[in-house]
């Protein structure tokens, strides 16, 4: 193998016959060898080769191992020479065995050009790197395992600890749902935390040491979501995840709903979540959902209460996104506030409030100019408006009078100011009791 790779001087006959005794040499080698011709055929395996690979090389000499095509099996892809390899180069190269996504273990090749009269061969010599994942077993280092812990410490029940009939139906529910690894549906407005309540759901469950995945399905095309899921890597071929959430799933193609039913019908599937703006009955209405995929994902629903309904909780969610102290009089603000964007437009203005303070208590005045607007008009006297109806025939009373007292009480004329015809004024005249 060293004096090949180093010179790149012998060459092979088809015969065998060559200037060094390359066969028996390789046969007798515990390192996996295989020799392609000039049209990329194999043409000699060594015994450590087929032990390898666990192919014959009786049944395979001859094949043509190529890469390019689609229909390639996996082995000829890792065992397909690289153009420098077949320009005559020496190169080495890195690849994971073919039953595999990834490494470990690893194929170390080293690929190295023979000469020959009628063309160029290449003889590639193969080596295993790392434990196969029967022997291989991971480990997770003590700073992911910490991090993960005070991460799962965030999603507790406490996130929705109201007093109101609601809150206290949306704890039973979260509760319950974590208990089983049904499908779980959960709606509510835009903003009001439909996802960190699956996300609850997942650190209570027995899945919380899996990976919790979620996925757009509005914001992202439907190629790269089927890419996401069922592509090379993808999350239908993990087994570390444990819950899968699916945002907007009507967004989705039927035939990718289908696919997704398949899926969760499977052993080793994830927990499927999704998250609408609608409840499913609503969305059933509609064609743009599946009839069976519908049934499946939502043998649990939940909903998520709008944050408008909820101001009670208010303090304690203002504790969970920072332990700023605020005055008595930002509460105040915060309850008027219609808060049509929900927990997403409470974050934002907190958010805001904190850099206003520069980590001083937040005052009223720290808070944005559209929230405090808000204090502003529920403090103001209501407005009692008139009927448009009573508002618009007195102005144009007014207007018609006017315009016939510069006429001189003539209909024809104050009709030419006003820019209609004689018989349309009289008749608004009369409508509105006015005498010329």
């Amino acid at each position: 193998k060293t004096r090949v790779a180093a010179t790149g001087e012998y060459t092979m006959t088809d015969s065998g016959k060559s200037r060094f005794p390359w066969k028996s040499f390789f046969h007798r080698s515990a390192t996996a060898v295989f020799v392609l011709g000039p049209n990329g055929r194999l043409r000699y395996a060594n015994p450590a080769w087929e032990t390898l690979t666990g192919k014959p090389f009786a049944a395979l000499r001859g094949t043509r191992v190529s890469a390019k095509r689609e229909s390639a099996s996996p082995l000829w892809k890792v065992l397909a020479p690289p153009p420098e390899a077949w320009a005559g180069t020496p190169i080495h190269v890195r690849r994971s065995r073919p039953e595999f996504e990834y490494g470990p273990p690893w194929w170390d090749i080293q690929f190295v050009p023979l000469k020959q009269t009628n063309g160029s061969a290449v003889i590639g010599f193969v080596t295993q790197v790392g434990e196969t994942p029967e022997k291989h077993a991971f480990r997770e280092p003590e700073a992911l395992a910490a991090a993960r812990a005070e991460h799962a410490k965030w999603y507790t029940l406490e996130l929705f600890a109201g007093t109101t009939p609601g809150m206290r139906r949306l704890r039973h529910q979260l509760l319950l749902a974590s208990e089983s690894r049904f499908p779980v549906w959960i709606h509510g407005g835009a903003g009001s935390g439909k996802e960190t309540a699956a996300r609850v759901v997942h650190q209570l469950g027995t899945n919380r040491e899996k990976a919790f995945v979620t996925i757009d399905c509005k914001a992202l095309q439907p190629y790269m979501v089927e890419q996401l899921l069922f592509g090379r890597g993808g999350f239908a071929a993990s087994k570390a995840v444990g819950t899968l959430l699916l945002k907007c799933p009507e967004s989705l193609p039927l035939e990718l709903q289908l696919r997704l039913l398949g899926w969760s019908e499977t052993k080793h599937s994830p927990r499927f979540m999704c998250c609408t703006s609608a409840a499913s009955r609503a969305l059933a209405e509609g064609e743009s959902l599946d009839p069976g995929f519908l049934a499946k994902l939502s043998a649990l629903e939940i909903e998520v209460p709008a944050l408008k309904n909820r101001l009670d909780e208010l303090p304690q969610m203002v504790r969970y996104l920072g332990p700023a102290e605020c005055d008595e009089s930002v509460w105040q603000v915060l309850q008027s506030h219609p808060w049509q964007n929900n927990v997403r437009e409470l974050r934002s203005s907190f958010d805001e409030a904190v850099r206003s303070a520069d980590g001083g208590a937040i005052q009223e005045g720290h808070l944005p100019q559209r929230i405090r607007e808000s204090r502003l008009l529920a403090d103001s006297p209501p407005v009692h408006l008139k009927p448009l109806d009573e508002v618009m025939n007195r102005f144009e009373r007014r207007v018609i009078e006017t315009a016939l007292g510069l006429s001189g009480g003539k209909p024809a004329v104050a009709a030419e100011r006003l820019a209609t015809t004689r018989a349309k004024l009289l008749k608004r005249m009369k409508e509105l009791g006015i005498e010329s």
